[in-house]
């Protein structure tokens, strides 16, 4: 199979459900993801950011007592101008917040950073296509296209899961390893992409890191 960029399909099939963030899914597409560890952000700034959130949806109407799939459904009946908004607006707190390397920090040392790179890279061009990466202290953002029959949340759980173990088995952590629930966008075209692939490239020194605070990968598909 060859490796070609597939950005968003406005008319072709998407699945999309709902957790803290919403989680669009199309067959063959590639997405923009941020994964981090479990105390990457600290507790005081996620109740911030918890009673910011129910603040908004109560406002425009997705308040308490509603099913999770009532609730996906007025929020995707919202104007797509409030969702994007609403959905940028967290991930620019998330972003800016883990760039402050909050927490323990394991992908700092090179042995943690060299297993997670390990189970990154191990189904590539079985499960998925992996693209440009950066590990940086506590978390992680990447480029990725998962065939189809592998869901990018599969492929998520099996690199966090494999990842964890490792971590444990060297006695480099205890409890919980990664945070369950990742960041992630359907790239909607060449010019995202770009701007996603500097963002990567530009991760590390933006964030006022030495090269040896963090690992920079860089494909050839893109």
């Amino acid at each position: 199979m060859e490796a070609v960029f597939k950005p968003f399909d406005p008319h072709a099939e998407t699945r999309v459900y709902h957790r803290h963030l919403p989680h669009w899914r199309q067959a063959g597409a590639t997405y923009f993801v941020t994964f981090r560890l479990a105390d990457s952000i600290p507790k005081p700034i996620l109740l911030q950011w918890k009673e910011e959130r129910e603040l908004w949806l109560k406002a425009h109407g997705i308040g308490d007592g509603l099913s999770g799939d009532e609730r996906l459904s007025r929020y995707l009946a919202l104007p797509e101008k409030q969702r994007k908004h609403f959905e940028r607006n967290e991930a620019r707190k998330l972003h800016l917040e883990l760039d402050r390397c909050h927490g323990c920090c394991l992908l700092r040392l090179e042995q943690n950073a060299g297993i997670l790179r390990q189970a990154m890279l191990h189904f590539h061009g079985a499960r998925c296509w992996v693209g440009d990466f950066i590990l940086m202290p506590n978390h992680v953002h990447l480029l990725v296209q998962p065939f189809g029959s592998h869901p990018l949340e599969v492929w998520l759980k099996s690199v966090k899961g494999y990842a964890s173990r490792r971590f444990k088995k060297e006695s480099m952590s205890e409890g919980r390893v990664f945070q369950q629930e990742s960041y992630d966008r359907i790239v909607r075209g060449r010019a995202e992409l770009e701007r996603y692939r500097t963002y990567i490239a530009e991760n590390g020194t933006k964030a006022g890191l030495k090269e040896s605070d963090y690992f920079l990968h860089r494909c050839e598909w893109l």
